[in-house]
């Protein structure tokens, strides 16, 4: 018995690149979370918390994947897909809150848009990395069953994660202080109607 392996059974060897290019979009995200944090000295709400978790999972699956040498084309995206979709999905809940005035956001990094918004933005783009790494060239043998699990992962994690929030403050009666920035999502005043 020979201990060489069979081409037909070998997983075929990914180029990398999008693996390196999704690291690079987590790693801007962790940054991003930190800068928030320590830098403009903001606090995260939960919703928040779970996006940047989430941003940190899928940088730390990349980087130990990337470091161990893992090649098998596809892998390393389809093992960060679910937490990908599951930030991008609590991201996008977390704007439409903002763009129903259910909350108030605090700016994001250097004034461009708000923390969410910025947060969406990253996980649109973060996700189309993984899908180009998953549907292109080699990956194509990465059966769908696996990448359908990972979505319906990602969905289920993320509903977890939205039914499981603690329910939102109640709006304040008075207006907040004019001189106070907004340093956590908040819900806004409203006035009474007379």
């Amino acid at each position: 018995m020979s201990a060489t392996p069979d081409p037909a059974r070998t997983p075929p060897v990914s180029d990398t690149y999008w693996n390196w290019a999704a690291l690079g979009v987590a790693l801007v995200g962790v940054a991003g979370s930190l800068w928030l944090s320590i830098v403009m000295d903001l606090k995260a709400c939960a919703l928040c918390f779970y996006q940047r978790s989430f941003v940190m999972g899928v940088a730390a699956i990349l980087a130990v994947g990337l470091l161990a040498k893992v090649r098998a084309a596809g892998l390393l995206s389809i093992l960060c897909l679910p937490m990908a979709l599951a930030g991008l999905l609590i991201a996008f809940f977390h704007v439409n809150l903002e763009r129903t005035k259910v909350l108030e956001c605090p700016e994001g990094v250097f004034g461009w848009g708000t923390a969410p918004g910025q947060s969406l933005a990253l996980y649109l783009v973060l996700a189309v990395v993984l899908c180009i790494d998953l549907a292109g060239g080699k990956a194509l043998q990465i059966s769908l069953i696996p990448t359908a699990g990972a979505v319906v992962l990602g969905v289920l994690i993320a509903l977890g994660c939205l039914k499981s929030n603690p329910p939102l403050a109640k709006a304040p009666d008075k207006p907040y202080p004019s001189d106070q920035k907004i340093e956590i999502c908040r819900p806004p005043y409203v006035p009474p109607e007379q």
